[in-house]
């Protein structure tokens, strides 16, 4: 194969190295749009550079170390590097736009990483151990339940939690009259 027995080898790890590296990256892209919708996108240029260079610079040294997956995990490094450069460098200098930084790494960024965290956990667990199908359902039912619980508690806010209580009691009811 033209790109290597390395890289069939560990083809896996490097995609989901890569998936994690754009998650990491998207979850900038409402300011990012933001930017563009009010003109400002010049203000954003130094994440990107930031992100640019120490993805390569990060890429070449774990490449040369560890391979190909060194590659993939200097991506990761990079989108850590360019949010750290969103919200240090480019978030106090918006203008125009009423926002907390605070808030955005709070709400937009910590509240979804501890909803996800669990998969980040359980995914590769799974991708690297010989489990039976039965203890891998078991893992996988475990990992959801603990996910479902994650976001009542920290995902959805108070209001949000209120309106889906009285959603699931009004079609509990309704059942309910169905068997009556």
């Amino acid at each position: 194969v033209w790109v290597g027995k390395e890289y069939a080898e560990h083809g896996t790890i490097i995609l989901q190295c890569l998936v994690f590296a754009n998650i990491i990256r998207l979850s900038c892209l409402p300011y990012a749009t933001i930017l563009v919708g009010t003109a400002q996108q010049n203000l954003a240029i130094m994440s990107p550079l930031l992100e640019g260079f120490s993805n390569l610079i990060a890429s070449l040294t774990l490449g040369s170390l560890i391979g190909s997956v060194g590659v993939a995990i200097g991506t990761i490094i990079g989108a850590i590097i360019s949010i750290g450069g969103h919200i240090i460098y480019n978030m106090p200098r918006t203008k125009g736009i009423t926002f907390s930084t605070s808030t955005f790494i709070k709400d937009g960024l910590l509240r979804p990483l501890i909803c996800a965290f669990p998969i980040l956990l359980v995914a590769p667990f799974i991708s690297y151990t010989n489990l039976s199908s039965i203890n891998e359902m078991l893992v996988i039912i475990s990992s959801i339940t603990v996910i479902l619980l994650l976001i009542w508690k920290f995902g959805l806010l108070i209001s949000d939690r209120i309106h889906l209580s009285l959603i699931f009691r009004s079609a509990l009811n309704h059942i309910k009259s169905l068997f009556n």
